[in-house]
């Protein structure tokens, strides 16, 4: 691994004659975004391997006057202002988030990512409000329509869109948001602008920038195992009614959101790991309903959940081997990292009948090979 001293250097070369940000706006908004992440990032940045809510709460909120400083100098830069609206949704300021989003939108209309963060925030507003819910809820879900329109190929906004109008009771918009999902060929995440390079050490950069672009595809991910669950228990509700058909045809339609989960790009541990447990949840409620209506593919819903235990297992072990090769010889870029977790999940994606974007390394390779890959995220 290179030295400490080298990497300084290499970024100092990298970055090229010293600029003055007092007659370079650009330069100026670029420092202050990097700024904001250091500090939205500091507590994962510690050698402790916990730190406090509080403490992370407070980095939030530290980050905040970088992110608008970012936007201040550069106006017009529309991923900047996606992640000062990021920003403002982690520390809790959800109406600031909605205003800063709604700018973000007056600039551009085609950033499906605007939209979806805007809804977010909207739908947190509308649980805070319950005399104005039910409008303020049509609203999220509005936001959440024009990301759908934007990327017609992408499960991920109806999926949220789904979730949202299910914790508002509105079952009938939900699984019409479920069916729209489902006629999707499969679910993306996008990227906030997150800097690559926060740390002189390049693994420790690779860890942060997994930290924050993580942190908000895990909420998407919530939101999407919100919706599998509570699609398992409308069928479970038709199966306490004797209803078995509709039950089964419920437990299918969470059986394939949970599908799209686990199919998610880019495949990466968190994707494949929630995609493997909810689709065990989906194939047991499945052959409970098999059960009950002497279904002769009892067996086969039963084997299936053999297979998943199987999968979890090496999906452990693929985790174990990819942290000892970051610890060793990390990626060198960001797009080489999510190809590195593609190639490690692909064996386990391909055991549980997924479809990898990535080809797994040979059979007896003990570490999925370094090589240039393109990016699944988008």
């Amino acid at each position: 691994m290179r030295s400490l001293a080298t990497l300084v250097l290499l970024l100092l070369v990298a970055g090229g004659g010293a600029a003055d940000d007092r007659t370079d706006p650009t330069q100026a908004a670029e420092n202050e975004l990097r700024a904001a992440w250091s500090e939205f990032l500091k507590p994962y940045a510690s050698a402790e391997t916990e730190t406090p809510l509080q403490t992370r709460q407070e980095a939030r909120e530290a980050s905040i006057p970088h992110f608008e400083a970012a936007v201040s100098a550069a106006p017009d830069n529309v991923p900047y202002r996606s992640c000062l609206g990021y920003a403002y949704l982690s520390a809790g300021k959800y109406q600031r988030a909605k205003d800063s989003m709604d700018e973000a939108i007056r600039l551009t209309r085609d950033d499906p990512l605007l939209y979806l963060l805007r809804a977010q925030a909207e739908a947190t507003l509308a649980q805070m409000d319950p005399e104005a819910r039910g409008e303020k809820v049509e609203r999220a879900i509005g936001s959440f329509e024009e990301a759908a329109r934007l990327d017609p190929e992408n499960a991920l906004a109806p999926i949220q869109a789904a979730s949202v109008a299910f914790d508002s009771g509105r079952t009938d918009i939900a699984l019409e948001m479920v069916r729209v999902a489902l006629k999707r060929p499969g679910m993306r995440f996008y990227r906030l602008a997150i800097p690559g390079d926060l740390h002189a050490d390049q693994a420790t950069s690779l860890n942060l920038w997994q930290f924050a672009q993580m942190g908000q595809w895990m909420e998407m991910l919530a939101r999407a195992e919100n919706v599998v669950r509570t699609i398992i228990k409308l069928g479970a509700a038709k199966e306490n009614e004797g209803d078995l058909e509709s039950a089964r045809e419920h437990l299918e339609e969470a059986l394939a959101v949970a599908r799209h989960i686990g199919n998610a790009r880019p495949n990466i541990f968190l994707t494949v790991n929630v995609g493997l447990n909810t689709m065990e949840d989906s194939y047991a409620s499945l052959a409970r309903v098999a059960e009950a209506a002497k279904d002769p593919g009892l067996a086969a819903w039963r084997g299936e959940i053999g297979v998943l235990n199987i999968g979890r297992q090496d999906l452990y072990g693929s985790l174990q081997q990819y942290l000892a090769r970051m610890e060793d010889d990390p990626p060198s870029s960001i797009e080489e990292l999510l190809a590195l977790q593609g190639r490690s999940v692909a064996y386990t994606m391909l055991g549980a009948g997924l479809s990898p974007a990535e080809k797994p390394p040979p059979l007896g390779q003990p570490q999925p090979a370094r090589e240039a890959a393109e990016d699944g995220a988008g």
